[in-house]
């Protein structure tokens, strides 16, 4: 649930961008100064311009371990928890669209909440007969 939150504020806010200012050109074609390129953040790059899609995206994909979580402590029924946990996987698996984010999200949030989705697909419903002896 932490590389959630972590990898969205880190893609946000961390030197993950690139910032290039071009050189003047003028009517009669001389050229003025240098192009300067640096690191930069999203959201010094960025800022609010084309609000809310990046960021949205951003924090749906911080979200999903969370949802996964919630799936697997505080839902009872197997079924339900077994479609939320379906869920935060299939939102965590659609960040491989960003080229961007994938990078940071694939490798460090994606395998907990599938291996969440998993140990929930495989663990015995509660409430049910768990032990042959119990039969």
């Amino acid at each position: 649930m932490v590389t959630g939150f972590a990898a969205g504020l880190f893609l946000v806010f961390g030197p993950t961008y690139t910032g290039c200012q071009s050189p003047v050109i003028t009517a009669s074609g001389a050229v003025i100064g240098n192009e300067v390129c640096r690191q930069a953040s999203m959201w010094e790059l960025q800022g609010l311009s084309g609000f809310p899609a990046p960021y949205l995206f951003i924090v749906v994909w911080s979200l999903a371990p969370f949802l996964g979580f919630a799936a697997a402590w505080f839902v009872g029924e197997h079924g339900t928890r077994l479609w939320l946990s379906g869920v935060a996987l299939a939102i965590e698996a659609s960040v491989v669209i960003s080229f961007g984010a994938a990078p940071f999200y694939l490798p460090l949030v994606f395998p907990p909440v599938l291996i969440t989705f998993l140990a929930l697909l495989t663990l015995p419903r509660s409430g049910g007969a768990t032990s042959p002896s119990d039969r």
